[in-house]
Order: C-alpha cells, then structure tokens, then sequence
C-alpha cells in the first residue's frame, strides 16, 4: 500500500531491480521496496520522562501505551491499523506471539517472556487516526540501561539490523532546553537517516503547562529553542500531552468532572489561591475530597483541572465543554496541524526514504561489483522521472526550514500550498470551482513569475524558484490535457 505515485515509482523499480540482482542485493533491493511501500512511520522519541507515551496516546486517542515503568515501556512499540485489536510481540528471532490487549491497554507485563529476547511490540488498533500513518512509541534515549537506548538508535538508524528499523518522521520530545548531547545525539540520528531532516523532524517541548510563567514563557523557551535546533527540525511546539490525552482518551470520568463542576462553585478568593499551585490545590480545605482532586491532577494535570474549573464557572454542567477546554489547554492542535502537512507530503517523504536507503546500497563496500552499474542505474532512473519531481519540492521546502529568512513568508506559502495540495484551485490559491481554462492561465501567468525570479537573488532562492516554475508547468500541462481539475 503506496502513499502516491513517487513512492509506488520508488517501490515498483527497487523491486523490478531485485530480479536481476545477486542475491545479497535483491534482498536489500526487496527491504527498500518493502519500507516505502507502506504508511508514513512517526516515530516519537526523546529522554526518559518526557512525557512520549502520554503524547502517544493522546495522538491515538486512545488509552493504549503504558505510561509507568512497565516491560513493555523497555521496547520499541509499533502501532498499527487493523480491525481487530491484539498485540503481536515479534522477537529478535523472528518469532510472532499474539497475545490480546488487557482492558484495551498493553499488558504491563509480557507473561513470562524475556523482554531481552524481544525486538519490538506492534499493536493492532481499529482506529481511523492510523490510515495513513503509523506511530512508533520507543525507550527512552539516555535510558539508564543502556540496552534501552540502543533500542530506540537501532529503530532510528535505517541501516540497523532491528527487525523494523527506520523512521520516515521523528517527533523529538524535550521538557526542557535541549542539552548538547541532545542536540548530538539528533544530529547523529538525522545523519543515519539519510534524508530525514528538516520538515520530518519536529521538537516537541513538552509539559509546558508546568513551566514558569505560563504559556507565554513556554513560546519564548520553545523559540530558543528553535534557534537552537536550526537545521535539525521544522519546529519546535510546546504541548502539555497530559491533557490533551485525559481530554482525548475519555480518562474524564463522572467523578472526575462532578469535582471540577463542585470547585466551580466555590468562593473566587478561594478558587485563586488553590489554582496557583499543586500543593494548594491538594492541601486547602474544600469540599471536594483530597483523594479526588489528587486523581484529578494524576489525569489532566493542575492546568487541565484549572481549564476545566474556569469553564463551569461561566457554564455550569456543561461538562462537554468542560472536557474541550482541557483538550485547548494542551495546545495539541498545532501538533495536529503538523501532523496534517506530513500527511500531504507523505508521498514524498516515503519517496525519500526510498532514494536514501538505495542510495546507502549503491555506496556500501560489500556491494557486488556485478551489481554497481544496475543500482546506479536505478537511482539516476528514478530521480529523473517525473514522479519523483516531489522529492525536489521537497527539499525546496526542507531548505527554507533549514535557513528561515531564505523565502519570504508569502513565497514560502505559496510553494508549501503548490507542492502538497490536491485540488488544482487550491494550489493555485484560487476558488474552488474555477474554470480549467483560467486555471491553466494562472498556472501558466505562475511560471512566468518564478522564472524572473530564478534569475537573480542567493542561490538557495534561485534554485526555488527554477523548481516552482517547473511545477507551475507541469501543472499548466495537466489542465490542458484534461488530466486534473
């Protein structure tokens, strides 16, 4: 199951290529064709306690992972859409034994089975959040045992030999600024990756409703961040995944939400004071009872209750809404958007994933001398054909990530809106239902443009602008042929 043409084109070619090859190269040929012919993999990573399956499950919506010190949370975990639910424990042998999921959770514990002995977890999951894409929850990195690291290197680097290894996409969880290691530790990861920079790396500075002055200190840290970070991720978003998954996973139960609808209704004075921190809110005298309102804290955190709390007093029982202002809270949403622009790259990021991994064949010194012109052959094929034009536009987009201030904002979104939408109308910024005539006008009108701009300015823009025209014409060639629109 393909994302688009690039990564069909990718997949189709590496596995025609194989057929021909010695045997060592076909099956590195067939791995290739296997990794991009499938959904775009997340793979959520990041120091111990960084809150990462809390944010998965919170992008599942859904209760699944365990979020305490468990076996299962030593190994890398997979999750994957199905109709029915179950766990599969996959070890480094080989071997597959399906267990089911205990209370629509993975079990805590793997029932007598070494963890040593297992190589990843996939969870089979019934939900839509996971059509196009798969989520990989994995071990902490600087985990005190080191095994547990190497887990989740083996699973970043493509070249490992870990049974599911590679990442098209890496969400980088922090809670803090990122130490040096940290920020070495990246580059070494983006590195084994090949091709995975920039708009497929994001940083996550998670926990932020706990930060020191609030949400406005959490976008100020998050954007030295960013600097910090230049060329290594598209952007670093503040969350507070705690929330967002009592929110989105249904963890809000009667009691829960009957407590924040009693505090609503205590003295302001008294409801100031109890929200400025933990210890107050737990310690002061308050009708609600102390074991109830430490649970409330454990499931949507001191600012989840406060959202929640804030909406009832304008708006008693409406609980809904209750729930949704915790959901606001997290901040979530602009990781949603993320997530939304990764789905319409997707294609061409599985296509990347694909140049890369054959391109790591074609370098590698035990590639069989028969066998150098074939891989070669295939790679300058490929990049030549125009499916695989996205792979440019790509790294257009990836460039004005890499070096903010190369585009202006008006150009950058012009050229995110050409390379990663559908609707002909929408590239080109004009209403849905135009005639094909006048769209092709406009595409055609776009090129000129971008072709004076190709013709002077810094190279990086030069170089956008010559990929843009070539777009804009490609797409005033469809609509004369009737192809789109």
């Amino acid at each position: 199951m393909t994302l688009g043409q690039a990564a069909d084109a990718v997949a189709s070619a590496a596995g025609a290529a194989a057929q021909t090859c010695r045997p060592d190269t076909a099956a590195k040929l067939r791995s290739v064709a296997h990794r991009v012919d499938g959904k775009l993999v997340l793979a959520v990573a990041g120091r111990l306690k960084t809150g990462k399956s809390t944010l998965v499950n919170a992008l599942l919506a859904r209760d699944v992972a365990p979020t305490a010190a468990t076996e299962c949370t030593r190994l890398v975990t997979r999750f994957v859409r199905d109709q029915t639910e179950h766990l599969v424990i996959v070890g480094r042998d080989g071997s597959r034994t399906e267990r089911g999921l205990e209370s629509s959770r993975i079990p805590a514990t793997l029932n007598g089975i070494d963890p040593d002995a297992v190589d990843h977890l996939d969870v089979h999951l019934a939900t839509s959040r996971l059509d196009w894409l798969e989520i990989v929850d994995t071990p902490g990195l600087a985990s005190l045992y080191r095994e547990n690291t190497s887990r989740t290197e083996d699973f970043l680097d493509p070249g490992s030999t870990a049974a599911f290894a590679g990442a098209d996409a890496v969400a980088m969880c922090f809670t803090g600024t990122p130490r040096a290691d940290d920020v070495e530790r990246m580059r070494q990861l983006l590195v084994a990756g090949g091709d995975r920079r920039g708009l497929a790396t994001l940083g996550i500075l998670n926990r932020a409703d706990e930060i020191t002055g609030g949400w406005d200190a959490a976008r100020g840290q998050a954007e030295l961040m960013r600097h910090t970070l230049t060329g290594l991720v598209a952007d670093v978003i503040p969350t507070a995944a705690l929330p967002g998954a009592a929110a989105r996973c249904g963890l809000l139960d009667g009691a829960l939400l009957a407590a924040c609808d009693e505090m609503a209704a205590l003295p302001a004075d008294l409801l100031e004071v109890m929200l400025e921190d933990t210890a107050l809110f737990v310690g002061l005298e308050c009708p609600v009872d102390t074991s109830t309102r430490v649970r409330l804290l454990s499931t949507a955190s001191l600012a989840g209750a406060a959202a929640a709390i804030a909406h009832l007093v304008g708006r008693p029982g409406d609980r809904a809404g209750a729930v949704a202002a915790i959901d606001a809270v997290s901040h979530l949403d602009a990781l949603d958007s993320h997530l939304d622009r990764l789905r319409r790259r997707a294609d061409a990021l599985k296509a990347q994933t694909g140049i890369a991994g054959l391109r790591r064949i074609a370098f590698a010194p035990d590639l069989a001398p028969a066998d150098v012109a074939t891989v070669h052959n295939l790679i300058a094929d490929l990049l030549a054909a125009p499916e695989l034009a996205v792979i440019d536009e790509l790294a257009v987009l990836e460039a004005a990530v890499a070096t903010p201030g190369t585009l202006s904002p008006d150009l950058s979104a012009e050229l995110d809106r050409l390379f990663t939408v559908a609707d002909p109308a929408e590239r080109l910024g004009l209403p849905i239902g135009t005639g094909r005539s006048e769209l092709a006008d406009h595409a055609w009108n776009a090129a000129a443009r971008w072709q004076a701009i190709s013709g002077s300015g810094p190279p990086a823009v030069q170089h956008a602008a010559r990929i843009a025209r070539r777009a804009y014409l490609r797409l005033d060639h469809e609509l004369n042929l009737g192809e789109v629109g």
